[in-house]
């Protein structure tokens, strides 16, 4: 194996890792938003689910 291609493959699995690790915090921002929405301000689980899409839209345009 070339030294460039050992580089691109650690350069692959370290932004698999980084991309993984972004996902898992996506996540966990959407799961505490969900309980706040669901603990103080009354939302249903089916209004949660209803605008999650439209959450998720708007934090990706700002």
């Amino acid at each position: 194996m070339s030294d460039t291609h050992h580089q691109l493959l650690q350069t692959k699995q370290i932004l698999d890792l980084r991309i993984e690790y972004f996902r898992e915090y996506l996540i966990m921002i959407a799961k505490s938003l969900k309980l706040q929405l669901l603990q103080f301000y009354s939302y249903t689980e089916k209004q949660v689910i209803d605008n999650y899409f439209q959450w998720i839209t708007t934090f990706f345009r700002h």
